[in-house]
């Protein structure tokens, strides 16, 4: 199991091994402004932030990569991942920037 927080200025991992609970900072400096994960695929996570873009992580927040080439904004304010409209083995992602822009993703983010 693991739980993401998002912090003023890091994202929290927390994950349940052997019956204790750990947390793990990760995005550390960056200011974290929403968080989803793709409801097929738990361990594909999002995480947008204040001022350095879209961050996904598909080993359930154990590396993050930078993505989200095209959009206009660094400024994420909101993440959803359908859970209906898939594209391949991802579902379709949509952001919404700083802006008031929105965009759609068929390939993880990437794109």
């Amino acid at each position: 199991m693991h739980i993401y927080l998002g912090m003023e200025e890091e994202l929290l991992v927390v994950t349940r091994r052997h019956g204790q609970w750990q947390a793990e900072s990760q995005l550390t400096g960056i200011q974290i402004t929403c968080l989803a994960s793709d409801p097929e695929r738990p361990e594909r996570v999002y995480c947008g932030t204040s001022g350095s873009g879209l961050f996904r992580t598909k080993d359930a927040g154990i590396t993050w990569k930078p993505v989200g080439e095209g959009i206009g904004s660094e400024s994420i304010t909101a993440i959803a991942v359908s859970a209906v409209d898939r594209a391949k083995d991802d579902g379709v992602v949509y952001a919404g920037t700083e802006l008031s822009a929105m965009f759609r993703s068929e390939d993880g983010g990437n794109t």
